[in-house]
């Protein structure tokens, strides 16, 4: 499927194992409760799809464009995701582990009772994301920018804001402990 054009398909409950959609434009597209194990998906364009109740583990989305797309309540692990564009991204109720989401873009990203263990947001624009009442361990937020992102009643242990900016971020009613 690398570098092809598929537009408005319907993949749900289909399982892509080892399966290469690299640079390939799969936009506004259903992958709603999906199995993607082994996907090298670099480069590709799926905006304003959705990956509702997904599971993703052991793949790479570097570099992709995933602006205005739906992983509410998917699953992600062990997957590279970095430099690609989750602007507008809706990531509720999701669970992260072990991602990779370095000089990401998720500005106005909702993420909202995401649950994410072992994470790296370094160097990532959050400007106006909303983490409301999300779980964070080990999370890298390193170099990046989190104006006006909302993280109100939130659980973060054991992550680091090392050169972090916070301008007009809320941390209200959250617990934050290494």
């Amino acid at each position: 499927m690398s570098d092809s054009e598929i537009l408005r398909a319907t993949f749900t409950k289909c399982k892509f194992h080892n399966t290469n959609f690299s640079r390939a434009v799969v936009q506004e597209s259903d992958f709603s409760e999906s199995d993607f194990k082994f996907v090298f998906a670099h480069g590709a364009d799926f905006q304003s799809s959705n990956f509702i109740s997904a599971v993703i583990a052991f793949s790479d989305f570097s570099s992709a464009n995933m602006e205005d797309t739906d992983f509410t309540e998917t699953k992600i692990s062990d997957t590279n995701m970095g430099k690609g564009s989750l602007i507008n991204a809706i990531m509720t109720d999701a669970v992260l582990s072990n991602v990779d989401l370095k000089e990401v873009n998720m500005s106005s990203a909702d993420v909202s009772r995401v649950t994410a263990n072992d994470v790296s947001l370094w160097g990532a624009d959050l400007t106006g994301a909303i983490f409301r009442t999300a779980k964070f361990t080990n999370i890298y937020l390193e170099s990046s920018d989190l104006s006006n992102a909302d993280f109100r009643d939130t659980v973060i242990t054991g992550s680091y804001f090392n050169s972090t900016v916070l301008n007009r971020t809320k941390f209200n009613n959250s617990k934050i402990e290494n």
